[in-house]
């Protein structure tokens, strides 16, 4: 079973909610999620195939582990969606991050 990962250095709730926004994003459907353990199951918009996504803070709160999983039958979709979905929810927690920091700014001058 091929895995894809990536740690990023940010605290669970904060990546699980760009990866909701990504997966929207790129086109994929969400079948079914559970935020408090941190595990969703995608599948491409044909159904061909889905993967389970599970997301690990193992003790450490300020970074979180992406882990990319086949599930189910059908199509081994991660080869096509596994790095997409990881370049992709980089780039929307960066974009979120800077949009933060430009709200923040733009409130600090308006004081």
């Amino acid at each position: 079973m091929e895995i894809k990962n990536r740690w990023f250095p940010y605290e669970k709730s904060i990546v699980i909610n760009a990866l909701y926004d990504t997966i929207e994003a790129i086109g994929l459907s969400l079948d079914s999620s559970n935020s408090v353990r941190g595990t969703l199951i995608v599948s491409d918009a044909q159904h061909t195939g889905s993967m389970r996504v599970a997301l690990d803070a193992a003790g450490d709160t300020n970074r979180t582990q992406v882990h990319i999983y086949s599930h189910g039958v059908g199509k081994n979709i991660i080869n096509v969606w596994g790095d997409v979905i990881l370049d992709e929810l980089s780039g929307t927690i960066e974009r979120a991050r800077h949009s933060d920091k430009n709200k923040t700014i733009q409130e600090g001058d308006i004081s």
